[in-house]
């Protein structure tokens, strides 16, 4: 029998048999019945036998098997149990029962003898079923394990026909690939021999037409193309010569019909010349000079004399796209231009030696080096412009009225100059379209509160700023990136259609200036014009990246017109012109938006 464990209840204070002055109780001789919680794995037997004593009817544990469930929950052999998941089972009967298919009253005793045997007839019953089963999943793993060998075996010729084929289209490849090429150079040999043979000859176009036909081999046949006539000189030297008078004369009139004299060429590099017309036509544009020479490569000669020569149609096409970026970098830059560049010794040096020229120029400006910033800053409502200008001695720019000198700034946390691109301890360069070094505080004080609705500041950071003064090169808005500027030039491209552009341009004055603009006006509703985003009342900027507005109306329409079928144009609005102009900065300064 066991006694309660000692327990302490603070309300009750110490339960101490010892401490009790009373006399010691008697032991509780109920007994206590434990229960025991037994837990087994999928498979596992809980490790103990159950036996009915054949005196007390009760049912005794027996055989408590080693480190079973039934020993780890304190099961021990002798045990008699009372209750089966809370069920009471002491009372059940198991030696009563009915024959089958008869009413016996009288009480029939099942002995463990009967038990143990019907428990072998289900043993034997269970293991004939499992021999069953376990010969039929052994023929099915054979046939399974068959079918995977020959599907191997398969695989294995599979793989081995792939090879064999992988390594016949490899050689058929090195074969086409031999064959492209020699096909390529017989190619090239047969345009060379017959540019060759027709080195000597002339085209003249137009001629034909007016002879009679009488006097024409098969004067009977249909002509609904005029045939050229091929003339053939002993020395190419006279024939390079008849062309160039022919291009030094223009047009050539015989008997009031215009006739052409050009050189016969062969149709592949007819073909070849024909892919630089459009080049050659923006190079013209742009007042460059390009020839093409025998049998295709372009000639270029540059403003400055120098020449440059192009092999293929695609390195022209690269060339003229690159050159309009840069032409109108440094075209918009107005009164300041800055250029890094490097001797052309060290230049093709560096490239022999795979030198990275992007980073060798950053390298050359220092490590913390950044672009000046150019902002605008809209008023707030309520929090104004969010900046507050200090003088580098630490005073506000209201403290002192006549000195001048160098300011930075400081933002208001999410204001509306910390949005506009502004920075706590930024130094300030330039407002407005003056630079803060030759204003004092009282004129820097006007300033801001004329401004009024924005104000537009040029602002940089103190390490570069050391960079800049390291360099000797001034803090200009031309160097600056433009952060939220009001207003964008837009670049438009347009391609004439049947009735033209679908716009006119006029010279205008403006009101209450004496200044000569060139408008865009009458934008034609579903014309090219209109498709390509201009808007009618914008100033014209540039044509083909040049700017214009100091030019005479008649040299831009006829900068036009000589753009053929194809002209890109640069505007602005009227109130983005007047910003820039109040700013005196560059409208196209800021990044164009082509539409």
């Amino acid at each position: 029998m066991e006694f309660p464990r000692f327990t302490f209840n603070p309300k009750e204070g110490i339960d101490n048999p010892a401490l009790v002055i009373t006399d010691d109780p008697e032991p509780d001789q109920s007994p206590m019945p434990r229960l025991c919680q037994l837990k087994r794995l999928e498979g596992q037997s809980f490790g103990f036998y159950l036996r009915m004593d054949q005196r007390s009817q009760g049912f005794e544990i027996r055989d408590v098997e080693p480190w079973s469930p039934a020993e780890q929950s304190g099961l021990r052999d002798g045990d008699r149990v009372l209750e089966v998941n809370e069920e009471y089972v002491d009372n059940i009967d198991f030696y009563r029962s009915g024959r089958s298919g008869k009413k016996d009253d009288s009480p029939t005793s099942l002995t463990m003898e009967a038990i143990s045997a019907l428990l072998d007839q289900h043993r034997s019953a269970l293991a004939t079923d499992f021999r069953t089963s376990f010969s039929l999943l052994e023929t099915k793993f054979d046939q399974v394990r068959a079918t995977v060998e020959d599907q191997g075996q398969r695989l294995s010729s599979l793989e081995l026909i792939s090879e064999d084929l992988s390594q016949r289209v490899s050689e058929l490849e090195k074969a086409c690939s031999s064959l492209r090429e020699n096909n390529s150079k017989l190619t090239a040999k047969v345009i060379d021999l017959e540019g060759r043979i027709r080195r000597q000859n002339l085209r003249i176009l137009g001629w034909l037409s007016l002879l009679k036909e009488d006097n024409l081999p098969n004067s009977s046949r249909v002509c609904y193309r005029p045939r050229p006539v091929i003339l053939r000189l002993h020395r190419y030297r006279i024939k390079d010569l008849l062309i160039r008078e022919a291009r030094r004369r223009g047009k050539l009139d015989y008997r009031g019909q215009q006739i052409r004299i050009v050189e016969d060429y062969c149709p592949e590099i007819l073909s070849q010349r024909a892919e630089y017309r459009e080049v050659m036509t923006e190079l013209y544009n742009r007042g460059l000079k390009p020839s093409l020479l025998y049998p295709a490569r372009l000639h270029i000669t540059l403003s400055s004399g120098e020449k440059m020569w192009l092999c293929s149609a695609d390195e022209a096409r690269r060339y003229v796209d690159r050159l309009p970026a840069v032409v109108r970098k440094i075209q918009s830059c107005g009164l300041h231009l800055f250029l890094l560049v490097l001797r052309r010794e060290e230049y093709e040096q560096s490239l022999s030696l795979g030198v990275d020229l992007q980073t060798l120029a950053k390298a050359s400006k220092g490590d913390c080096w950044l672009r000046p910033r150019l902002c605008h800053i809209s008023r707030h409502p309520v929090h104004g412009l969010g900046i507050t200008i200090v003088s580098v001695e630490g005073n506000k720019f209201t403290t002192f009225e006549s000195q001048k000198g160098q300011y930075t700034v400081s933002t208001m946390t999410d204001g509306p100059a910390e949005k506009a691109g502004v920075c706590t301890g930024d130094k300030l360069i330039w407002i407005n379209g003056a630079m803060v070094s030759t204003l004092t505080h009282s004129t820097l004080n006007r300033t801001v509160k004329k401004s009024g609705d924005s104000v537009t500041v040029l602002v940089i950071d103190r390490e570069s700023e050391s960079c800049y003064v390291r360099r000797k090169m001034p803090i200009l808005p031309v160097v600056a990136k433009c952060c939220g500027l009001p207003h964008t030039a837009k670049t438009m491209h347009l391609v004439k259609g049947h009735d033209g552009y679908g716009f006119l341009l006029r010279q205008e004055k403006l009101a209450g200036t004496r200044r000569i603009v060139h408008v865009l006006r009458e934008v034609d509703v579903g014309s090219p014009a209109e498709g390509a985003g201009m808007v009618d009342g914008d100033l014209l900027l540039a044509v083909n990246g040049k700017p214009v507005e100091s030019m005479e109306h008649e040299d831009i329409v006829k900068k036009i017109r000589q753009s053929g079928d194809k002209v890109i144009l640069t505007s602005i609005s009227i109130r983005g012109r007047d910003f820039y102009r109040e700013l005196g900065i560059s409208p196209v300064l800021t990044r164009v938006k082509p539409l």
